[in-house]
């Protein structure tokens, strides 16, 4: 009776421990993907930073953008001529520098932040402070 005990006891034990073990090894699984996801999310931000950073390139984004306009009907897999951007990527690159641009001089502060700004690191350093959390 106690030996059966005992060996209830153990196997109890060891499923506990295997459960355990699949927790962490599923999280550690589950972190390493988001930081991947971040990291990635990440470059896409400083790609969009660059056409900031160069003046060319806002003005070839503004092409782009009014290529882009006077085919409302065209697919978002269409790329434009001077970026080589999708359609889809340009519309996303739109969002990214009107965030950014209500970010560095909000419309209801008297404080504005300089124009080299680099959001996309300030985007990086915000999101690993949540991951670190």
């Amino acid at each position: 009776m106690e030996d059966e005990n005992q060996n209830a006891f153990k196997e109890k034990f060891e499923v506990i421990h295997m459960s355990m073990f699949v927790t962490i090894v599923f999280f550690l699984a589950e972190v390493t993907c988001l930081v991947f996801s971040m990291k990635s999310q990440e470059d896409v931000w400083q790609e969009a930073e660059k056409l900031v950073s160069q003046p060319e390139n806002i003005v070839h984004f503004l092409e782009d953008l009014s290529e882009r306009e006077s085919k409302p009907t065209a697919p978002l897999a269409t790329r434009s001529k001077n970026l080589q951007m999708t359609y889809s990527e340009l519309d996303w690159n739109l969002s990214y520098l009107a965030m950014r641009a209500e970010f560095i001089n909000p419309r209801d502060s008297a404080s504005n932040l300089p124009y080299d700004f680099n959001f996309a690191d300030y985007l990086s350093v915000c999101v690993a402070d949540e991951l670190g959390e």
